[in-house]
């Protein structure tokens, strides 16, 4: 699916459902963002990955 995803964006073929994602992905999506905001936004996420994980495992 990776691989058909990159396929699609060098083609010009995005499905529009999987525009979402290549969005997510593209590393310039943190241009012109200070490193402060950066690390908080990236900390606030992984919190919420921890958090959700450990409420699932008990």
């Amino acid at each position: 699916a990776s691989a058909q995803l990159v396929a699609d964006i060098l083609t010009g073929q995005l499905k529009q459902e999987d525009q979402w994602l290549a969005k997510e992905l593209d590393p310039l999506r943190f241009t012109g963002k200070d490193a402060s905001t950066l690390e908080r936004t990236a900390l606030g996420t992984y919190n919420d990955i921890y958090n959700k994980n450990a409420s699932i495992s008990h």
